[in-house]
């Protein structure tokens, strides 16, 4: 009985230590091949933001403020 308990925990651990290791190697190749089309599509969008968008011009002051007592 003791072998098979044994045997159980012994194949949980190294299910456990393959099934992490796993993730990790999924995880790692989805980053790199994100970071990948990131940095292609953020090279074209900062193009268009700077185009589109002027901090100066585009914000309003704000003309009256009212406070809600609580």
């Amino acid at each position: 009985m003791k072998k098979l308990i044994k045997w159980i925990v012994g194949l949980g651990t190294v299910g456990t230590a393959i099934g992490l290791l796993a993730v990790r190697l999924i995880k790692k190749s989805k980053s790199t091949s994100s970071d990948i089309k990131a940095d292609s599509t953020d090279s074209n969008k900062e193009e268009t933001d700077s185009d589109t968008f002027n901090l100066d011009q585009d914000l309003e002051p704000t003309q009256e403020r009212s406070y809600v007592s609580l």
